[in-house]
């Protein structure tokens, strides 16, 4: 990663520029995945871990997720598509790495067809878990796509 980039936690304050990086990276939601609102709420539990990457004051690149028991789910994942080749989603998922001593495993759904994301999690040590047929009633590759779960189990270490 460039060094003039640092990964941050997020905030509420940073909720517009990660629905601005949002709609961005999935042009096929012209409002991105979620509302500011929806954003928000992730940021403020005291559940969730949320990253982003910063040049300076913009962001380019964000990851939101929630413990869900002893697991960590990521519930958003995008890239200014202008930075897609700094490997800046590889960046964020070694940082939740970091903290994997809090957690059982992380844990995410894909779409069955977004292959460039499943290469990515599986070369993070994510394995294909179940396919969900018809898991996204609305998705960017068609109706009813079908979903990947993909997790990434740690073995836990005798302190």
């Amino acid at each position: 990663m460039n060094k003039k980039f640092i990964i941050k936690k997020l905030q509420t304050k940073d909720a517009s520029k990660i629905t601005d990086v949002e709609k961005l990276a999935f042009k096929q939601f012209p409002n991105g995945q979620f509302e500011k609102e929806d954003i928000k709420h992730y940021l403020i539990k005291d559940n969730s871990y949320c990253f982003g990457i910063f040049k300076k004051t913009k962001l380019f690149a964000f990851i939101i997720t929630e413990l869900k028991g002893k697991n960590l789910y990521i519930a958003d994942l995008a890239v200014d598509p202008e930075h897609k080749k700094k490997k800046l989603a590889s960046c964020l998922l070694q940082r939740l790495i970091l903290i994997e001593n809090k957690f059982d495993s992380i844990f995410l759904h894909v779409s069955i067809e977004n292959t460039k994301a499943i290469k990515l999690y599986l070369k993070h040590g994510f394995i294909i878990e179940v396919i969900r047929p018809k898991y996204y009633s609305n998705h960017e590759y068609g109706k009813n796509q079908g979903a990947a779960v993909m997790r990434k189990k740690y073995k836990k270490t005798k302190k």
